[in-house]
């Protein structure tokens, strides 16, 4: 495998919010040009998809900013870097479908 001798200039933006953070920093490459690299950074996530027998189901469609429609959507969250994926489960459903017992 080649070596990339890469150095990192400057961190131009750093954007920090609960569940994202958006970083633009500036890198110089082996061959002396400069790039702007933009990067995201952020907690893993659990999807839950509640099952009745063999049935998935579906909850109401939930409007998603981003697409600009409603979409299907399934109860999920983050996960801490503390927290084990598996045992939030229970908290993460209860959450997702709560508006909807």
């Amino acid at each position: 495998m080649a070596t990339v001798n890469w150095r990192s200039l400057d961190e131009r933006v750093r954007i920090q919010s609960k569940w994202v953070t958006l970083i633009a920093e500036k890198w110089l490459t082996d061959t002396g040009e400069t790039l702007e690299y933009w990067r995201v950074e952020k907690a893993d996530s659990v999807i839950v998809l509640p099952l009745q027998g063999k049935d998935l189901i579906c909850l109401p469609p939930t409007f998603r900013v981003g697409v600009q429609r409603a979409t299907v959507d399934f109860p999920g969250g983050r996960v801490g870097s503390d927290q084990d994926p598996i045992a939030i489960v229970p908290q993460i459903f209860d959450t997702g479908i709560g508006n909807y017992r």
